[in-house]
């Protein structure tokens, strides 16, 4: 099945579960954009707002209550802390420049949770590594 999204207008309008969720990201910022994804049988939300003259991200797992990445400091932290001991020491290893992005991802191959990892260098350069949850190279 094909992922389906939709725009959603109104963050109230979201379930209380969500907002809960998200709201500790998003209070004090300006809203941007609210998108509901529908795929490998699960609803992601995912929330676009300014900060601080910064446009940032928090993505949720609606089906599976749990915060799946984002573009912000704070939300990296509370991706980081759910993986397995193995795999928050290869993000942290990984990440010595500064993380730009995080996000656990699902494979569609094998239908696994994997992490995709964005990190911008001193130069400014963005890379990216997907990681198993342990920290392992993702294959």
């Amino acid at each position: 099945m094909a992922e389906q999204e939709r725009v959603v207008n109104d963050f109230g309008s979201l379930p209380e579960e969500t907002r809960q969720a998200l709201s500790g990201f998003v209070e004090g910022a300006q809203i941007l954009e609210i998108v509901t994804a529908h795929a490998h049988g699960v609803v992601e939300t995912s929330v676009n707002y300014l900060r601080d003259g910064k446009v940032y991200d928090v993505i949720y797992d609606e089906t599976t209550r749990k915060l799946l990445g984002g573009s912000e400091p704070a939300v990296f932290d509370h991706v980081i802390e759910v993986l397995p001991e193995s795999g928050r020491a290869a993000v942290k290893v990984e990440a010595p420049q500064r993380i730009r992005k995080i996000k656990i991802k699902h494979d569609d191959k094998d239908h696994r949770e994997y992490v995709h990892l964005h990190t911008i260098d001193q130069n400014g350069n963005i890379s990216s590594r997907k990681l198993e949850l342990d920290g392992r190279n993702k294959q």
